[in-house]
């Protein structure tokens, strides 16, 4: 399977998918100049181009999955790849506690390990769950979001390209919109629209 990035996610994404993938079965590019980390260039097969890339979707597996953090980004290099005849799959941890009933989209999706996703919850497509996130029974979350770890919530519904810092925790109930950007640590009492920067205990508005 195919990992396309180069910085921090990258590391990260490793640390949990190769709890299910050994290094042989795992193959790396990016199309961004950014250097790899040591222990990518030493461990794994890289990519060097979109016809190497090509050749791999045709010739040996189509599968890929996008380890950027961006959200805008990360649809934009999906539908890329995409167009170059790979499948962007969900990959959800063997470590993740994730409800038989849930709904996770197949569709780029990636829950690291130590997520705990209940029954009852929606994930959309391309949104990432880091680990020690609690997202509990009816939470609805939008495509492309990045909910990062320790971020708790239950019957909460999260918007489109939505940026969840660590620890935040939401008020069981309330809700915000999308392209919303929630700073670390906050606590989220009230529900929210559309294009805000929300921070603090309890949470405001400080850009609208």
């Amino acid at each position: 399977m195919l990992i396309i990035g180069s910085g921090s996610f990258l590391a990260d994404l490793l640390t949990t998918i190769c709890i299910d993938f050994t290094t042989e079965e795992l193959v790396i590019y990016n199309d961004v100049n950014m250097p790899y980390p040591d222990f990518v260039s030493n461990d794994f097969r890289i990519l060097k181009n979109d016809d190497e890339v090509i050749n791999y979707f045709e010739q040996e597996d189509d599968r890929f999955v996008v380890a950027i953090g961006n959200n805008v980004n990360r649809e934009k290099v999906s539908n890329k790849f995409t167009s170059l005849g790979g499948k962007n799959v969900s990959f959800i941890s063997s470590g993740a506690l994730v409800g038989k009933y849930a709904d996770i989209s197949p569709v780029g999706v990636i829950i690291t390990a130590h997520a705990c996703i209940t029954n009852g919850v929606t994930v959309s497509e391309g949104t990432i769950i880091y680990a020690f996130s609690g997202i509990g029974h009816f939470s609805k979350i939008g495509k492309y979001c990045l909910l990062s770890s320790n971020v708790i919530m239950s019957d909460t519904s999260i918007g489109d390209y939505c940026d969840i810092g660590i620890g935040v925790s939401f008020v069981p109930g309330k809700s915000i919109g999308s392209n919303c950007k929630v700073g670390t640590g906050s606590v989220i009492t009230k529900s929210y629209g559309n294009d805000l920067i929300l921070a603090g205990n309890p949470a405001k508005i400080f850009h609208q």
